[in-house]
């Protein structure tokens, strides 16, 4: 839709630089215009092949991940009533689906509690969803770190 008004923009008014109206128009961008001159060699059949098994790869590792978190939430129940573990985790997942706040928001409270117990909450294999969403937040070092226990502890 971009290119679209920009190229209006350039018909009605003609504002666009050549190399931005190259660029518009679909055309290849490039700097070198040397190497602008020839266009890209197709995939050769060895190529393809292994772009296809590494796809195919990928999805069956996916798959495999996906039927083990089925497989743990089956095992499992509410966390509220049979306690947390990762089959709980993988449990609430499905039943609730990843509401970021909420998991983070109890995850930190889980934290927070076991720090004043004078325990350390440590997760091991923690879903990809989780590890973003702490990165994101910059909670990351909470759950994950003794620095962060004592730190705690401490304040």
């Amino acid at each position: 839709m971009g290119r679209i008004l920009l190229r209006r923009l350039d018909d009605l008014h003609d504002v666009l630089r050549p190399d931005v109206r190259e660029l518009v128009d679909g055309r290849l961008h490039n700097p070198n215009f040397r190497s602008n001159r020839r266009s890209l060699l197709p995939y050769t059949e060895a190529e393809w092949s292994r772009l296809v098994e590494t796809c195919r790869s990928m999805i069956r590792t996916s798959f495999v991940g996906y039927r083990d978190a089925r497989a743990m939430a089956e095992r499992a129940a509410d966390p509220r009533t049979s306690g947390w573990s990762a089959d709980s985790a993988q449990w609430l997942l499905s039943h609730r689906g990843p509401d970021s706040g909420r998991v983070l928001s109890m995850l930190l409270a889980a934290h927070r509690r076991a720090t004043s117990a004078g325990a350390s909450l440590h997760l091991v294999s923690r879903p990809a969803f989780l590890d973003r969403l702490l990165h994101r937040t910059n909670t990351h070092v909470h759950p994950t770190s003794t620095r962060a226990a004592r730190t705690d502890q401490a304040g």
